[in-house]
């Protein structure tokens, strides 16, 4: 049931402008709230609505400065001190972001929620003694919230202490049984562990229990991810899963569907796909109709012309000790070839020491890039490639898909970029044999507000016209 309010009641304001927000459409929410600010001035509801719309919008230096005015009016909303540590997070300004928490507390100290901040800003600057204690200090106060238990199991694995978190998870299991955020973090224990049969039982029962749980095709993709990862290996206790059936499509246990194109199910059609970078959308859009393909550039950041220099060097070196390197960003280690791109590992610093995770991240680059030449020769699938945070140039285009039709000649490839008119979202142009060109509404606003919709019109009508062309309609 829809909530209505009054006119005179200025929720009905601030629930116009979330509707705009979810829709991505963030500088017409802050219209509505500048209004809402003028009608309702002085109101804490308004106000915080306004902070978070620029927080939402990600639009850090412009939600520090309306939370710290935001503060100066409501000295004692701690909801106001965890959005501002949140987006100096977001930003990696750990130092201010201490410095807020820590004038949060000279008001309200023994607030759970000033506590609760205090320990992740304590788990960000590397302070795991003092985030653990931290949550200890949360559950005193609020013994019934599953977040002291959660918080404090993240904080010890981050530790080096991932048996004492599942120890202190496990102890509880019975109380929050039907905690979906609960059940999240037992599940990514398991995952964090390498205790691959319990990761795959938590998170099934997570998904068949709460399908609709925000995250959790995050944490079931990296883990699937690390998964294959761990089978390549051989790692006995990865080969020895038995998948349930909640996970057994998404983890390739199960064949595709011999349905005709138009019946094709949404997880096999983006099987058909492959993500050449550059960032994430792509393997994100195949993550929510739960497809998790194993590929080397999945989850890279590369360039326009590192991507030409790659695929005109059929990866030449790509997995060699000479150029291979791991970094660390935020707690995760990143891999690539410091020639061409870097990606996600989904390991994190805890979990592995570097001169390890850079042996195992050659192991991996050299694997998937054999991977990706046999599909780019084989012409199986439709290569995707959309730049991150810009639109390709036309150059820039014609140099992609002149060094994938030059080397790659029986591959397809779909370059993607935003629509100048918002009408053109979901159009596919041919631009040449096996090339196609597809348009979004919007791109690179975060997993939140990906067009998942026009995403999957655009690869359904590439597809179509993929196979039309390969059995000779076209």
């Amino acid at each position: 049931m829809t909530e209505t309010f009054a006119p005179g009641d200025p929720r009905h304001l601030i629930a116009a402008a979330q509707a705009l927000i979810a829709q991505a459409r963030f500088e017409e929410a802050d219209g509505v709230l500048k209004a809402a600010l003028e009608r309702f001035s002085g109101n804490q509801n308004v106000i915080t609505a306004y902070a978070r719309s620029a927080y939402s919008a990600r639009n850090w230096p412009e939600a520090v400065k309306r939370f710290t005015e935001a503060i100066t009016l409501f000295p004692r909303d701690a909801r106001l001190y965890a959005f501002l540590v949140n987006t100096f997070i977001a930003m990696k300004s750990v130092d201010q972001a201490q410095a807020a928490i820590d004038s949060a507390a000279t008001h309200i100290p023994n607030h759970p929620t000033v506590i609760s901040t205090r320990a992740r800003v304590a788990l960000a600057r590397k302070e795991f003694a003092l985030a653990i204690a931290l949550w200890e200090r949360f559950r005193a106060t609020l013994p019934a919230s599953a977040e002291g238990y959660t918080g404090a199991a993240m904080a010890l694995s981050v530790a080096g202490r991932a048996d004492e978190a599942e120890a202190l998870l496990a102890s509880v299991r019975d109380r929050f049984q039907d905690h979906p955020p609960f059940l999240y973090h037992f599940a990514l224990t398991a995952s964090g562990r390498r205790d691959w049969q319990q990761a795959f039982d938590r998170w099934a029962d997570l998904r068949r229990r709460f399908p609709a749980m925000e995250h959790a095709d995050k944490g079931i993709g990296d883990m699937l991810t690390l998964w294959h990862l761990a089978c390549i290996e051989k790692d006995p206790a990865a080969l020895a899963v038995i998948v349930p059936d909640e996970l057994k499509a998404q983890a390739g246990a199960l064949a595709p569907s011999a349905a005709t194109p138009g019946d094709l199910t949404d997880r096999d059609l983006m099987m058909s796909f492959d993500g050449l970078g550059d960032r994430c959308e792509f393997g994100l859009v195949q993550r929510h109709f739960g497809a998790e393909p194993l590929s080397l550039l999945r989850w890279s950041q590369i360039a326009p012309d590192a991507l030409v220099g790659l695929l005109s060097s059929r990866f030449d070196g790509v997995g060699n000790e000479e150029h291979a390197y791991v970094t660390v960003i935020g707690d995760e280690y990143f891999a690539g070839d410091r020639r061409y791109f870097f990606m996600h590992t989904f390991t994190r610093v805890h979990e592995m020491a570097e001169a390890r995770m850079l042996k195992t991240a050659t192991t991996r680059m050299r694997f998937l890039k054999n991977k990706l030449l046999e599909d780019l020769d084989a012409g199986d699938k439709i290569f995707v490639y959309k730049r991150h945070g810009a639109t390709l140039s036309d150059a820039e285009e014609r140099a992609i898909a002149d060094a994938m039709t030059l080397h790659y000649p029986k591959a397809s490839l779909l370059l993607v970029r935003k629509a100048d008119d918002p009408k053109d979202a979901g159009v596919v142009e041919i631009r040449g044999p096996r090339v196609y060109a597809g348009f979004l509404d919007k791109i690179d606003l975060g997993p939140r507000h990906i067009s998942y919709g026009v995403w999957n019109a655009i690869c359904r009508r590439v597809h179509a016209d993929w196979l039309s062309r390969r059995a000779g309609k076209a």
